[in-house]
């Protein structure tokens, strides 16, 4: 099966909760995602995203941002430029710091 979606985390592990992205990805890859799925740690540069695109339909970023909003709200921003949309969910895993 084609890979349909790309999961990039964005961040720096070394700057506390801006370490959110990789560590979404390293928990999806421990727990082997399904077929059509590939994650992939985007690191601090979000420039390396088009490297990392191999033509998937959607891609998911990861990444943390302050909005005032509890985690886990539910919270979901969509933007549309030309014929591209994205559109953000704000979530958040919780677990043992």
């Amino acid at each position: 099966m084609a890979t349909r979606i790309l999961i990039v985390g964005f961040g720096n592990p070394l700057a506390a909760d801006d370490g959110a992205g990789p560590a979404v990805v390293a928990r999806l890859l421990e727990m082997n995602p399904p077929a059509g799925v590939r994650c992939e740690d985007g690191g601090s540069d979000s420039l390396r995203l088009p490297t990392l695109w191999r033509g998937e339909r959607e891609i998911w970023l990861v990444d943390a941002v302050a909005r005032g909003t509890p985690p886990t709200s539910g919270e979901t921003t969509t933007a549309s430029r030309s014929s591209v949309t994205f559109r953000w969910k704000y979530s958040a895993i919780i677990g043992p710091a």
